[in-house]
């Protein structure tokens, strides 16, 4: 949980201030294989990445097994074979690029997310996995949030 002068700044700008989706993730209540869960405690903010591996925008993931250290986003395993890299640079193309890398990261997604990590798969998350520390059911992380926030 932030400083309380941070939580009253956060709020100040809405939405934007407050994207808590990881560390719901790492809940009882969230549907996700226990993997993923364990993956969000013991990971910190150096483990994460980003892709273009999705949706052929960046996106912030956990470091797959398979991505090499130090490696550039041209060398990264996963990423959109030439081709789709060629559609994502063309204004004409792009959409369809775009609708097929969705499309397919979707589908990977949910398996990974329900069934544990395989080859090429992800689990998404943002530089906040830092601060997960355990497994909370998502009413005690609201309190502490509340807690905090009346502290301010």
């Amino acid at each position: 949980i932030a400083e309380p002068a941070d939580l009253l700044a956060m709020l100040e700008l809405g939405y934007a201030g407050v994207q808590m989706g990881t560390r719901f993730i790492a809940t009882p209540e969230c549907a996700v294989h226990p993997d993923y869960r364990a993956a969000l405690v013991t990971a910190d903010e150096h483990d994460i990445v980003r892709t273009k591996r999705l949706s052929g925008v960046d996106v912030a993931i956990l470091r797959p097994s398979d991505w090499p250290e130090g490696a550039s986003a041209d060398e990264v395993p996963g990423e959109p074979g030439r081709l789709v890299a060629w559609a994502l640079r063309h204004p004409r193309f792009k959409s369809w690029a775009r609708t097929y890398l969705t499309l397919r990261s979707v589908r990977a997604l949910k398996r990974s997310s329900t069934k544990g990590l395989g080859y090429r798969d992800v689990f998404q998350a943002g530089k906040s996995v830092g601060g997960i520390h355990s497994i909370a059911p998502a009413g005690e992380i609201v309190a502490r949030f509340r807690k905090a926030l009346e502290q301010a």
